[in-house]
């Protein structure tokens, strides 16, 4: 667990073959916004991994994934090389949820308290 002013990081979850890696990131908005958790997928062979704003900012990191609630209500686990599973509950709203990045699909299992 990796903190930062007002983000939380999860571990690194590496594909089979080490190409790429999901990471869970929390954002605490303060007393009057609530918490956002996003996974951002970024491509493991790029000099700027280690680096989120540059990893974005160069094509080799995407956040896939947004919704309202903590961190500990998102995991990620990669099926193959190229299929990253996203397992959420406990939220309140999905904000963003794409179905693919580069080469990678990404499969989605959960359900939001208002979903019907």
């Amino acid at each position: 667990l990796n903190l930062t002013v007002g983000r939380k990081y999860s571990d690194k979850i590496f594909s089979l073959d080490g190409a790429y890696y999901a990471q869970v990131v929390e954002t605490n908005g303060g007393a009057t916004t609530a918490f956002t958790s996003d996974v951002g997928i970024t491509n493991a062979k790029s000099p700027f991994s280690n680096f989120n704003i540059l990893s974005v900012w160069t094509g080799n990191r995407k956040y896939v994934f947004a919704m309202k609630t903590w961190s500990a209500s998102i995991t990620t686990s990669w099926v193959d090389n190229r299929t990253l599973k996203i397992t959420y509950t406990d939220c309140r709203q999905i904000y963003g949820q794409d179905k693919a990045w580069k080469d990678i699909k990404i499969i989605y299992e959960g359900k939001c308290s208002t979903d019907k």
